[in-house]
């Protein structure tokens, strides 16, 4: 797993080593803190729907799992 997490670190840096990070940040300021974070609400809504609906289609077949356990298997089989 250490393994795993060192090379997927390394791919980053080597992606981000030609990023100007001005420019990100520019471009940030344009689009406006109000739309970014009414888009961080929105995915964060959608994320709680769709494991409302892996939790409300667990109870349809029969599986009464609790909705923290069903969140989480919901959320990390999305990733």
């Amino acid at each position: 797993m250490l393994a795993v997490v060192a090379i997927a670190l390394s791919a980053l840096a080597s992606l981000l080593d030609g990023v100007d990070w001005t420019d990100i940040r520019d471009a940030l300021t344009r689009i406006g803190w109000v739309r970014l974070l009414l888009a961080a609400g929105i995915t964060a809504t959608s994320y709680g729907v769709l494991t409302g609906y892996d939790v409300i289609a667990l109870r349809v077949i029969g599986r009464r799992v609790a909705y923290p356990r069903a969140a989480l298997a919901s959320f990390t089989g999305t990733l």
